[in-house]
């Protein structure tokens, strides 16, 4: 309507400038083509440029649109991973898995995350990304199911391979996004829409313990699959994102017999990356912070479900907050990293992770656990501010590829961090917890000496 009406104020002014020259001209036939030149000279004047601001007001209204409705269908699939993200590795143990089995089910869960994005981002910079994405989405759906009717730690191997065998969609998910950001404001952008499956786990976690002790973990497993079902048919509604519109790296080849009629690099495409030193020095760097983060988290449930004697309906509650606490300091520190330097930005986010550390590691009271897992929730604002460092740093035409890179690296430690996490909590729970203490303060150094001689 804006749109519209825009337009036709700009008619109207047209109408009235050729009315005006009517007048001057005395409607006189020897001054038709004067006439002529006038009309186009004004059409030229008012329409182009008027025409060229539509445009663009439109695109970016449909940019918005898209990523609103990434943003609700992030929500929705974060609901139903937050309805037994905490208490997974409880239902493990119920099932008759030990500590280190537990490990090995997210180690190898892990290195499917790890791996899977490498073909992915190779589609993502060839094909509809749109489509990559419903692919993703749709794999994933049955995992809750597969939980649902698991009655041995395999089969919650099972389904765990196949949700994390979706993760080939995440690089296309970055470039649609990175796609409709600009320099000024991507940390945001990434951070919000990520942060949408935050907002859902501020009262998922604390649901699914709730349904778990009223109702049983298989109602839990069943709400979270219709989530997920609902978070994929939300993705129809977004634009198509063909990266054949505008990728260098797609040939037309006239030898071809392939349906699009193109020429595909595909490895090739990936070795300027690796010569790209600030690009490794960020996949490093937030290496290190995922390796920090998950060689203890997949045993700070069990850790207070079992040291602390806590219920699952309070550790639920606990996920909660940190769910609560990932919104408010991912929407913060997403928009200060875009005006600040950003790697003051995550070592900020660090400090904080090493308050809510040694909050766990020295008290047990439930009430000052609940502040020490709101100030965890800053693990869940890394990888916004991540996506959107790598973003401002790489072409829309490589981002595919670049976001594959990143998430492999990246992932890489995460596969070992669950494995050293069970072999330290064989030894003493609580080892986990300074383990990742210890190398969160490392990481703290290494960003103190890049933003020192930056």
């Amino acid at each position: 309507m804006i749109c519209l009406y825009r337009c036709l104020i700009e008619v109207s002014k047209g109408v009235i400038d050729i009315v005006n020259a009517f007048r001057e001209l005395n409607f006189s036939t020897k001054s038709f083509p004067i006439l002529s030149e006038f009309c186009y000279q004004n059409f030229q004047k008012h329409f182009q440029k008027k025409v060229s601001r539509i445009r663009i007001f439109y695109q970016n209204q449909s940019h918005y649109r898209d990523l609103a409705f990434i943003s609700i269908s992030i929500f929705f699939w974060g609901f139903g991973y937050g309805l037994y993200i905490n208490i997974f590795p409880l239902v493990a143990l119920s099932i008759g898995a030990n500590t280190s089995q537990v490990a090995a089910i997210y180690s190898f869960s892990y290195f499917i995350t790890a791996f899977s994005p490498i073909p992915g981002g190779i589609a993502a910079d060839t094909f509809s990304r749109k489509k990559i994405m419903l692919a993703g989405w749709a794999v994933a759906t049955p995992s809750a199911l597969i939980f649902a009717y698991s009655d041995h730690w395999l089969g919650l191997l099972l389904g765990e391979m196949l949700y994390c065998v979706s993760n080939f969609c995440a690089p296309a998910l970055s470039a649609f996004i990175a796609s409709r950001t600009c320099k000024n404001n991507a940390c945001f952008i990434f951070s919000f829409t990520d942060v949408s499956g935050s907002v859902a786990m501020i009262i998922s976690p604390a649901l699914g313990g709730f349904f778990a002790t009223l109702f049983g973990i298989k109602f839990v497993f069943f709400l979270s699959f219709l989530s997920y079902l609902i978070s994929t048919s939300i993705i129809f509604f977004i634009r198509e994102d063909d990266a054949r519109d505008y990728s260098p790296f797609l040939e037309m080849d006239n030898r071809t017999d392939s349906k699009w009629g193109i020429k595909i690099r595909t490895i090739q495409d990936y070795l300027p990356l690796f010569q790209d030193r600030k690009f490794l020095r960020t996949c490093v760097l937030f290496s290190l912070v995922f390796l920090s983060i998950y060689i203890s988290h997949p045993f700070i449930p069990i850790y207070i479900y079992e040291i602390y004697n806590m219920p699952i309906s309070l550790i639920g509650i606990l996920g909660t907050a940190s769910a609560l606490g990932g919104v408010f300091i991912s929407i913060l520190f997403g928009k200060i990293a875009d005006r600040i330097n950003k790697y003051h930005a995550i070592a900020s986010l660090i400090l904080i992770s090493l308050i809510s550390v040694l909050i766990l590691i020295l008290y047990s009271d439930f009430i000052i656990l609940l502040f020490a897992f709101f100030l965890s929730g800053s693990a869940y604002s890394f990888y916004g501010i991540m996506s959107g460092l790598v973003g401002n740093k790489i072409s829309k035409q490589n981002a595919g590829k670049a976001f594959a890179v990143l998430e492999t690296i990246t992932g890489i430690p995460v596969i070992i961090a669950p494995l050293i996490g069970s072999f330290f909590y064989s030894y003493a729970p609580i080892l986990p917890i300074f383990a990742t203490f210890i190398i969160s303060s490392i990481v703290l150094i290494i960003l103190f000496l890049i933003s020192f001689f930056d």
